[in-house]
């Protein structure tokens, strides 16, 4: 197959970058995903409630090195497997993974992306998608209540605990790396026009 190129989508958690990558795949169809958020470490000898307290976003909670070597692999164009991670048990699944084929474009994404090394030694064209605070923690409250069994008032306490500080501290670095900011405050739906914008913008820079 002809050369993989991967793009990478960083941003705060609730800001829209899976929705995001949803539209550019209907863009691109030959291409693949697969998201950092699946690399989450396993702390099986935890209890449930003591995983509950790690601070989940925090770049050492992930396991970069699988991550890594796996961008490595599919930008070569290899197959990879990755982890399936279960956010409501906070536990990978055992004995289960994702199949992910390589393509002409591989969108990756997740919160803490660009806290890799040296990310353009992996990704061919960055994306930061920017969402005002408020907006996001709505999002976040509404998906962690309906999908992952939580409760409004402990999605709030980590949220002021360590979403907040660490989006400060690690996520909004990648605001100053990125070819493109995606602003995706408005709670609409995405804008057609802004998405056609990014499309070319991505066409230009891979020379689709």
């Amino acid at each position: 197959m002809k050369k993989v190129q991967l793009i990478a989508l960083g941003g705060g958690s609730g800001s829209g970058k899976t929705t995001i990558v949803n539209r550019l795949r209907e863009a691109f169809p030959d291409s693949s995903f697969f998201t950092y958020d699946a690399y989450y470490k396993s702390f099986p000898e935890l209890s449930l409630e003591e995983r509950a307290k790690l601070n989940f976003d925090d770049p050492s909670i992930l396991d970069e090195e699988l991550f890594l070597k796996d961008l490595s692999s599919i930008k070569k164009g290899t197959a990879i497997d990755i982890p399936v991670y279960d956010f409501a048990s906070h536990l990978r699944k055992e004995g289960v993974s994702q199949h992910v084929e390589p393509a002409p474009i591989v969108f990756v994404d997740g919160v803490l992306i660009y806290t890799i090394p040296e990310p353009r030694r992996y990704f061919d064209y960055l994306i930061y998608v920017h969402c005002d605070a408020d907006i996001r923690l709505a999002r976040r409250i509404l998906r962690d209540s309906e999908e992952r069994g939580r409760t409004p008032r402990s999605v709030i306490s980590q949220y002021l605990a360590t979403v907040r500080p660490m989006h400060y501290k690690y996520v909004e670095k990648g605001r100053e790396i990125a070819d493109y900011i995606y602003d995706n405050t408005d709670n609409n739906g995405l804008k057609e026009e802004e998405i056609a914008k990014l499309i070319s913008s991505i066409k230009q820079s891979l020379n689709q």
